[in-house]
């Protein structure tokens, strides 16, 4: 499955890449998910909230750092809200 994104929006990733030096990165335990490369990998952001559902991150927690769109910053997302977000199913 791919997801399709606008022109725009791919240009407006491209421009926090370079202006940030800033990608998706991942925290938790490894899930076997091509994103998961050991350099990409960051402490879990316990007590910071999730964007989509708004409950904290918890230690146990497997998930993504978003780049925050125009601050050099990241917004993170539990690993279900993320892939809810993109409407994949993660497990049966």
């Amino acid at each position: 499955m791919s997801v399709a994104i606008s022109e725009e929006e791919y240009e407006r990733w491209q421009a926090d890449v370079v202006t940030y030096g800033q990608t998706i990165r991942w925290f938790g335990n490894d899930w076997g998910a091509a994103v998961c490369l050991p350099a990409m990998n960051v402490a879990t952001p316990a007590d910071e909230i999730c964007e989509p559902c708004g409950m904290p991150i918890t230690a146990g927690d497997q998930g993504f750092e978003i780049p925050a769109g125009d601050r050099p910053a990241f917004t993170p997302y539990h690993r279900e809200c993320f892939a809810a977000s993109l409407q994949i199913k993660t497990s049966p």
